[in-house]
């Protein structure tokens, strides 16, 4: 699941928060957004479809305005995807956005390798920052590479 947060005043207490994943699982996501279900949202949470290999379905919304991207346990498995979810990144980050993934490692550091060469491959992104929270836990922040305004 990719998490785009778009803030107004910055930070993680965002005024509006996007919620992504397949169109087939909107429902769910209406759901889980829900005030009901999530006093605390107080309707600032909106499910959003968002297909990764369907540059069709991005919505306009978060075109370059998403302050933070939260992604986590989305790089194992499934790296015909990726290239789709650079695009996002790409398309989604505002000019100081940064896009935060949090990577168990199961086969070694590969998959964190082999996506964060993918995404700075194209030129628009780079990698910020790495870190271990755990020996099986790293946290990858990439950013634009070019802050152009």
């Amino acid at each position: 699941m990719l998490g785009p947060f778009k803030s107004e005043h910055g930070g993680l207490f965002s005024r509006q928060v996007f919620i992504t994943d397949l169109p087939e699982l909107l429902p769910l996501l209406e759901v889980n957004c829900s005030s009901k279900l999530n006093p605390r949202l107080k309707g600032r949470a909106k499910a959003l479809a968002l297909d990764w290999v369907d540059e069709s379905s991005f919505p306009k919304e978060i075109e370059g305005c998403v302050d933070v991207i939260v992604c986590c346990e989305i790089l194992y498995g499934n790296r015909f995807v990726w290239p789709g979810l650079v695009r996002v990144l790409e398309r989604a980050l505002a000019v100081d956005g940064e896009a935060i993934f949090a990577i168990t490692l199961r086969n070694a550091r590969h998959d964190v390798d082999d996506f964060c060469a993918l995404a700075k491959a194209g030129g628009k992104l780079r990698i910020a920052k790495e870190e271990y929270l755990s020996p099986e836990v790293v946290v990858v922040r990439i950013q634009l590479a070019e802050k152009s305004h």
